[in-house]
């Protein structure tokens, strides 16, 4: 009788194996730099059977800078095959995609990402304005430009180019350079208009960028003081017949009609017969726009003759379109009775609102006792002067005299002049010039406000305001402080100045947000002051506002263990820095190094040093650990970047040493890293 044997088993075939961890490429530069990652495909199943691949793919939204540069077609089993991926990013920014690896056994899903980076040429502003820079005259602006990118800047040429290139130029030449990830060089550049126009122009960099030169724009506004006189230049000032011992008067009003300050030089009288004539204001004037200027020009005759050899000069004007204005003079004296002793009465600078007196002598020459008929101040500064001690009721004897007072009260700022009479009962005039200079200082600030751009914390940053003095004598300026919430955050550079007539001084408020001000920085909230000017014109206060900023440094952990590994082999470890999303700045990778007895046994692939990471990104790196000989292996990981929050320091952590054993018949070596941190300020 037969029998039956039942057999049983399972068939075993093909099994697909694939890390599907995330391949991160790095940063790569756009301009012609690469990298490659693998994928190791493995058949898990027994030796006979096939793995076959039929597709392998890209796809995502980054999977046009990727590209599969070899790939099997099957896999034996029980062995592995690799894909070889390469990224070459055209543009900036993250690259996300997918590797897509269709097989026999299924498909597998493998995510790939990786930033493409260049040099970044950014202007720290887009448009660096002069403001009004005075005709013919040179100011000077920089601007500071950084590399934003994650490779060196190369420069090979700064120029100026546009409409009114020719009214611009570079202060210093700078010449070829290259920056660093995250260095930064300042620029110098001058306009020297040679017209009363807007002005614009380019600053152009050539750089190794693609996409473009980048460049900031010039602008400027050409200003220049302009003479508008009354009367015409080249007239001639002709005097009222005029009595010996008295004074008669003309003016010259000179009117600045530009836009920017009219300098006149002093005024001066040559001739042979200067000596008759005066000028009320023998110093310098400045002028603003649309500010005039009365001269007042006396004749006070010595004798009964006539006065003809005489030419008043205004010289050394700043006007492009005028430098001088000269006026003929002409005079003649008349015999009188009566006679003043000071004909002509010059005050000088009395300050507005307050009076300042002199002394008036009125002499009887003629034989007969003099009657006074009227005695009175005229001209349109008339209000400005007063006379106490003489009357229509006075009455001088033969060969006497009469003193009188009189006085100066100027309410108005600049020249004031107006004629004295005296009239007498005899039908004689005498006449005596009278002249102040009413003199104060003003206060004007160029600015209501400051506002600082976003600043680091541990930075610093410098503005300015503009104190002008529209007056005619020093302004003191006694006290300048700060106030407020934030004032701690700001400071100035001195705390008191004069500012001279007609002239302008800059305050210096520097912002520098302390590194223990993170919870602003990460909020970016305001920080605010008030700064406080005191004169001996007038009060102002300006707002100032900064807003502090910050990166954020993140790596999640505090060291790298490695366990065993064997003498000659390589084990990997990673690890992310990362720009917290709290972040508010840029962080930059200073320097990763390891240091330390046994730093020769580590390295580290790709190393990022000078990578500059915005808010909310990070950066993976690759430690390689790769034993020569058995025992602990120590070493630091030493990571620097401008994080002000991460001072300078050893790691506190210690790891325990073990002795080396062997294995297998293989020598292993137990091996930790220690984590650092620093920041560089």
């Amino acid at each position: 009788m037969g029998a039956n044997t039942v057999l049983e088993g399972t068939a075993e075939g093909e099994a697909v194996d694939i890390d599907t961890t995330e391949r991160d490429f790095g940063f790569v530069n756009v301009n012609g730099g690469t990298a490659e990652r693998t994928v190791t495909v493995s058949n898990t199943g027994p030796s006979g059977t096939t793995l076959s691949i039929s597709d392998v793919s890209l796809s995502g939204p980054g999977s046009g800078a990727y590209e599969v540069t070899s790939q099997p077609t099957s896999v034996d089993g029980g062995q592995s095959e690799t894909i070889t991926v390469e990224f070459d990013p055209s543009a900036t920014g993250r690259k996300s995609a997918t590797l897509d690896v269709a097989t026999s056994d299924g498909t597998v899903h493998v995510p790939l990402s990786g930033s493409g980076t260049g040099p970044d040429a950014q202007f720290e502003t887009g448009t660096v304005d002069f403001g009004d820079v005075v005709y013919d005259q040179t100011s000077q602006e920089s601007v500071r430009v950084t590399n934003a990118g994650g490779v060196p800047l190369s420069v090979s040429d700064v120029s100026i180019s546009g409409t009114d290139a020719g009214q611009f130029s570079l202060a210093t030449d700078p010449g070829s350079f290259t920056l660093a990830p995250g260095q930064s060089k300042k620029l110098s550049v001058a306009a020297t208009p040679s017209s009363t126009d807007g002005l614009s122009a380019s600053l152009d960099l050539a750089t190794n960028e693609s996409g473009g030169s980048p460049s900031a724009s010039l602008e400027a506004t050409g200003i220049k003081p302009t003479v508008s006189e009354s009367p015409d230049d080249g007239s001639t000032l002709s005097f009222s017949d005029t009595p010996v011992g008295s004074a008669s008067q003309k003016t010259v009003t000179v009117t600045n009609t530009g836009s920017a300050q009219l300098v006149i030089g002093a005024p001066s009288i040559t001739g042979a017969d200067a000596s008759v004539y005066s000028v009320g204001k023998d110093d310098e004037t400045r002028l603003s726009a649309d500010e005039s200027e009365t001269f007042l020009i006396s004749f006070s005759p010595e004798q009964a003759t006539t006065y003809s050899d005489a030419e008043l000069t205004f010289g050394n004007i700043n006007s492009p379109d005028t430098d001088t204005l000269t006026y003929s003079l002409d005079g003649t004296g008349t015999e009188s009775k009566a006679t003043l002793g000071q004909p002509s009465t010059e005050f000088g600078q009395v300050p507005t609102g307050s009076s300042q007196s002199t002394s008036l002598t009125l002499s009887n020459e003629g034989g007969d006792t003099l009657d006074v008929s009227s005695v009175s101040i005229t001209g349109t500064d008339s209000t400005a002067f007063s006379v106490s001690g003489i009357d229509s009721s006075t009455s001088i004897s033969d060969g006497s005299s009469q003193s009188f007072t009189v006085t100066a009260t100027p309410q108005l700022r600049g020249s004031n002049a107006a004629l004295l009479e005296i009239k007498t009962e005899s039908g004689d005039t005498v006449t005596s010039s009278l002249s102040a200079l009413g003199t104060e200082p003003a206060l004007d600030v160029s600015k209501g406000s400051l506002t600082f751009s976003d600043t680091r914390l541990g930075d610093s940053a410098t503005k300015s305001v503009t104190v002008t003095n529209t007056g005619n004598v020093p302004l003191s300026v006694s006290d300048l402080s700060l106030s407020g919430t934030d004032a701690g955050q700001f400071s100035l550079a001195q705390s008191s100045l004069t500012v001279p007539a007609k002239a302008t001084r800059t305050v210096d408020v520097t912002y520098s947000p302390a590194t223990d001000q993170t919870s602003d920085a990460k909020q970016r909230n305001g920080q605010t002051a008030k700064l406080s000017i005191t004169t001996n014109a007038s009060d102002k206060t300006v707002s100032v506002t900064g807003t502090p900023v910050t990166p954020v440094l993140k790596t999640g952990v505090d060291s790298l263990q490695y366990g065993t590994v064997g003498v000659d082999e390589t084990v990997t470890r990673t690890f992310t820095i990362r720009n917290d999303i709290s972040g508010t700045a840029d962080l930059t990778i200073e320097s990763l190094a390891i240091r330390g007895a046994d730093e020769g046994a580590y390295s580290i692939q790709s190393n990022p040093t000078g990578n500059t990471l915005s808010a909310g990104e990070s950066q993976t790196v690759t430690v390689e650990f790769t034993p020569r000989s058995t025992g602990a292996k120590f070493a630091t990981l030493n990571l620097i970047t401008d994080d002000p929050e991460r001072t300078p320091g050893r790691s506190s952590s210690r790891t325990r040493r073990r002795s080396s054993r062997s294995a297998t018949g293989v020598s292993r070596s137990i091996t930790p890293m220690q984590w650092s941190v620093h920041s560089r300020r």
